[in-house]
């Protein structure tokens, strides 16, 4: 017997060989995949009270930290480890994760993962990072003058590789307006944005809210916070 652990998104989206083996190995039904959850909230409670003691019973910095990682376990592991390095900044009171930076650790990571998209995939991406952590395809395509289909197909295939987003939650039976894509975390959707030049992120903005003011122009329930992103 074999038994192995890997990243899925990683083995997909870099074409790794062990991705040919799953699929061959699953084939002839000769694998078991087991998927493992995200951290829920006790289990966080449970890291930080064994990696950072001085917090175990703080149950609003556990509450922040599980919504600020989303139980993601390296992600909960790379925000624990940039608090401790920083506790000399905390002689008073606990760090306020909302005003930490992405770790160091992951934005590397999450680099090489953009290194890797192809030139459309990048410019939907970062457009669609300019609209927030959610956004619909119909805006996008809007704001790059593309066929909307294509933007729809695009999204759906980075949904497929299960790193970049997430598809619409689709209602059965439901006649409610487009559903949104989302990222698959904000952090993510963060190291897009900034690594969009200041110029052509400014331009992508006045862009979006030119889209956006069609759409509600044309019936869409656009929000008023949706349109104040991009003042």
């Amino acid at each position: 017997m074999w038994l192995a652990s890997f990243r899925p998104a990683e083995v997909i989206v870099l074409n790794h060989p062990l991705n040919r083996v799953r699929h061959e190995l699953r084939l002839h039904g000769m694998c078991k995949e087991v998927m493992l959850d995200a951290f829920c909230e006790t289990e966080v409670a449970e890291y930080v009270t064994e990696h950072l003691p001085s917090l175990a019973g703080d149950g609003a910095f556990v509450r922040a930290l599980h919504e600020r990682t989303d139980g993601l376990p390296l992600f909960v592991a790379s925000l624990i480890s940039e608090v401790v390095a920083r506790s000399a900044r905390y002689a008073e009171g606990r760090p306020q994760l909302a005003d930490l930076a992405v770790p160091t650790q992951l934005t590397g990571i999450i680099d090489h993962y953009i290194a890797k998209l192809g030139i459309e995939q990048r410019t939907l991406l970062s457009a669609a990072a300019v609209c927030g952590v959610e956004f619909r395809a119909s805006t996008v395509s809007h704001a790059l003058e593309r066929d909307g289909v294509w933007v729809d197909q695009a999204c759906e295939e980075l949904a497929r590789e299960q790193l970049w987003l997430r598809s619409p939650r689709l209602h059965e039976g439901s006649h409610a307006p487009e559903q949104p894509y989302s990222f698959r975390h904000a952090w993510f959707r963060q190291v897009l944005y900034e690594r969009t030049a200041p110029m052509a992120r400014a331009q992508l903005h006045r862009k979006m809210r030119a889209a956006l003011e069609k759409e509600r122009a044309a019936g869409v329930p656009v929000t008023a916070a949706e349109l104040g992103m991009h003042s």
